[in-house]
């Protein structure tokens, strides 16, 4: 039996305690479960709105993370024991159909300003590596088969120069970038270091998501 009622969740866009189904009763969330194909779909759904809503008393009031999530899971109708694998499989965000629901959660309800902030700093940073992986001493050629065409010369040594500057203001500004990923993060993500790992090694995002359902 939960501690919390219906009452504490009144703040909160969606509230976990609703009755029915939750896709029903919030139609906004058709488009978060979009074919998804998650076991017990409704409760994820209560579990995720228990434990992410920005207003979440959960947040508020549980600051072990653990026990937040236990309870978020208890608000959501799940056996704790009987779903023992299941939830551990979520706990840990070990589990990528859930990862996938929540991303797209984070996306349409929790802080969109926070995640787009996340989505562009991404972009900007691979559009830094990709440009300082490139040698500094490297020299293009015009195709050979256009004659008429002088080929490029190499790179002089002022141009190495410059080249090595550019560099290292590159590298100066990706560990900016870093810095305020991993504080846009802890904002998102409530400072959930297994959810903030996986989201990192996975690349799961809505961005990426949405393009893989474009035909």
């Amino acid at each position: 039996m939960s501690k919390y009622t219906s009452e504490h969740f009144s703040h909160c866009k969606i509230n976990p305690f609703t009755k029915g189904a939750m896709i029903d009763t919030y139609t906004s969330l058709k488009e978060v479960a979009a074919g998804s194909n998650m076991k017990q779909l409704d409760k994820v759904l209560r579990y995720i709105v228990s434990i992410y809503d920005e207003s979440s008393p959960l947040v508020l009031q549980e600051t072990n993370l653990a026990t937040r999530k236990t309870q978020a899971a208890i608000i959501a109708g799940f056996d704790i024991i009987n779903d023992e694998k299941f939830l551990s499989s979520i706990y840990s965000c070990e589990n990528d159909n859930f990862l996938s629901l929540l991303m797209m959660y984070f996306s349409k309800f929790s802080k969109p300003k926070i995640w787009q902030m996340i989505i562009a700093n991404e972009q900007l940073f691979e559009e830094y590596l990709a440009r300082l992986m490139k040698p500094i001493n490297s020299t293009t050629e015009d195709d050979d088969d256009a004659e008429d065409k002088p080929r490029k010369k190499a790179p002089t040594e002022k141009d190495e120069l410059q080249a090595l500057q550019i560099k290292s203001k590159l590298r100066e500004e990706m560990l900016t970038i870093i810095s305020s990923l991993e504080e846009l993060h802890n904002k998102l993500f409530k400072i959930d270091l297994n959810l903030i790992n996986k989201y990192k090694t996975t690349g799961i995002s809505p961005e990426t998501m949405a393009k893989a359902k474009k035909p």
